[in-house]
């Protein structure tokens, strides 16, 4: 006897809501397919027959037959255990004689209603009964059959946390853009306590039947299968796979539930799904969660890349990521370049030892301004690793000590030899910086005043954080191009180039080439390619 179709055994993992975003990559298409195709090879076709050689409780078969006419219920509650399907009022949408994982798109609109316990962050249930047609759902009916009953529940709103305040005030004002009086202690007190979370309702769904029919091996069943059937141990049957697909569903369109909002209009579509597909969306599903929480994706992230595939247009989206994947590689070969030059350096005649400083600076603010802005971990990673880098040069451009005549370790940075004040290298380098900054001092004094009248920040320090790097931003392209920047600029008064000079102008050209000119140019010519989520655009010199 078949345990009753509001009490049946779940599979090997219980259905969890459906994760927020992830990884989206050839290796992830290619692992799902393969699953797919495993499945079909070694698992068998869609037919229900039983070979006459076969063992019956070693494998799960179907319940049901594809195309069978099944008859579909839609109903809605506040309770986890839903049972009445009598009660009229709950009843939100059916369709008699659906035929089974074979059918075109049916939709329907429904105005809900909340209840005070759903406005007051309670959840709300749907439950989707798919039954063999002329059969009862009702199991107090005594024509009521079990084995005709399939259900599945889903919760269809979700908790999230309310989003932090990233606009921060005008600090001469203490307004906001909106203009609410507020100050930066209250906003850092809000952002610094515990984040409350607000329940989203999602006001469109779809309701995939999964066309799978496949006999499995009862000890290895696929888990992102697995995790969505639900099983009839007895009987070793198992129930058509019922899919709750938001995986499109952004979070710009969830609604936020409050005492305010007494109707919300909900769409829901039943729709058939394919078993590869629906193995697709169920193990991006589970990538996107995994990486969000491994804290290499961002917060958003997801839905961003979502929108991306929704919106943007598909030669551009390819351009995008091929531009993305080459970032990544000149990245690497840029930091590979970098050290295979310093590491054996004995010698800075002809180099400006200023600039290698001002390098370590600026990648110092544009990391401690990633930081501050909460981005993701890989972009963090990759502008840690670039900062770690410049100081390190540092160490092989001066004689780097520690200091301890004042009682305290400070550092103690010392010329090498050949670039003293005796050094004409020395002289020329002190003139370009004097002359640059005779057009950055002025610029930058004017851009903090006009950020600091016009312009809102969280805190003190996030306005001086944001104004030094946008001078980075501004006057960062003048180290990108060694024959532009400071970086050579000492060695054109010179009568002449010296050796380890004519080296440093192939390897700075070549840094310039791989990690700034050929991506990021490209990257900023094309607006589009903004909208990929901040993880993507690893150039450190690239606002997130």
């Amino acid at each position: 006897m078949a345990p009753p179709a509001d009490a049946v055994t779940q599979g090997p993992a219980d259905q969890r809501p459906a994760a927020e975003d992830a990884k989206w990559g050839i290796g992830s298409i290619l692992r799902m397919l393969a699953i797919f195709w495993l499945i079909k090879t070694f698992f068998g076709g869609s037919s229900k027959s039983t070979p006459s050689n076969a063992v019956r409780t070693d494998y799960y078969w179907p319940k049901f037959n594809k195309s069978e006419s099944v008859d579909f219920f839609l109903f809605g509650s506040d309770s986890s255990r839903f049972t009445d399907v009598s009660d009229a009022s709950k009843l939100i949408w059916t369709e008699t004689d659906v035929p089974l994982a074979a059918s075109s798109d049916l939709s329907t609109e429904y105005l809900y209603r909340p209840s005070k316990g759903v406005q007051h962050n309670g959840t709300f249930y749907l439950y989707a009964y798919l039954v063999r047609s002329g059969k009862p759902v009702d199991r107090r009916d005594p024509a009521f059959d079990p084995d005709s009953v399939a259900v599945k529940q889903f919760q269809l709103n979700t908790w999230m946390p309310k989003q932090k305040s990233k606009q921060g005030i005008n600090l001469l004002s203490g307004q906001d853009s909106k203009g609410v009086k507020s100050t930066h202690e209250e906003q850092a007190e809000q952002a610094a306590g515990p984040r409350e979370y607000v329940s989203y309702l999602k006001p469109n769904l779809t309701i995939a039947m999964v066309d799978d029919f496949t006999k499995y091996p009862a000890k290895s069943i696929p888990q992102p299968i697995a995790e969505h059937m639900t099983f009839d141990p007895v009987a070793m049957e198992y129930y058509p796979t019922i899919f709750f697909n938001d995986f499109w569903l952004l979070k710009d369109y969830l609604i936020p539930m409050n005492e305010t909002v007494t109707e919300v209009p909900l769409s829901f579509t039943l729709s058939t799904m394919t078993l590869w597909k629906f193995t697709l969306f169920s193990q991006m599903d589970q990538a996107f969660g995994k990486q969000e929480s491994w804290g290499a994706m961002g917060e958003g992230e997801s839905d961003e890349f979502k929108r991306v595939l929704l919106e943007g247009n598909p030669y551009f989206l390819a351009l995008t990521f091929s531009v993305s994947l080459l970032h990544s590689v000149f990245d690497f070969f840029a930091f590979k370049n970098d050290i295979g030059f310093w590491k054996n350096k004995k010698s800075v005649e002809g180099l400006s030892v200023r600039s290698i400083g001002l390098n370590a600076i600026m990648q110092l603010i544009i990391f401690l301004y990633l930081l501050d802005n909460e981005t993701s971990t890989v972009v963090l990673f990759s502008s840690g690793i670039g900062c770690a880098i410049e100081f390190w040069k540092v160490t092989k451009a001066m004689t780097v000590s520690i200091d301890w005549s004042r009682g305290i370790p400070l550092p103690k940075f010392e010329d090498k030899a050949g670039y003293n004040n005796a050094s004409e290298t020395k002289k020329h380098d002190a003139d370009a910086v004097r002359y640059l900054s005779y057009v950055l001092y002025p610029l930058l004094a004017g851009y903090a005043v006009y950020a600091l009248f016009y312009e809102t920040h969280k805190s003190w320090y996030s306005f001086v954080l944001n104004t030094l790097v946008g001078a980075v931003y501004m006057f960062g392209f003048i180290l990108m191009c060694p024959q532009v920047g400071p970086l050579l600029l000492p060695s054109y008064p010179l009568s002449y180039v010296p050796p380890g000079l004519q080296q440093l102008n192939h390897s700075c050209a070549a840094v310039c080439l791989m990690r700034h000119k050929t991506v990021s140019d490209c990257a900023l010519s094309r607006p589009w390619s903004l909208f990929l989520p901040a993880r993507f655009v690893c150039n450190p010199l690239l606002p997130p």
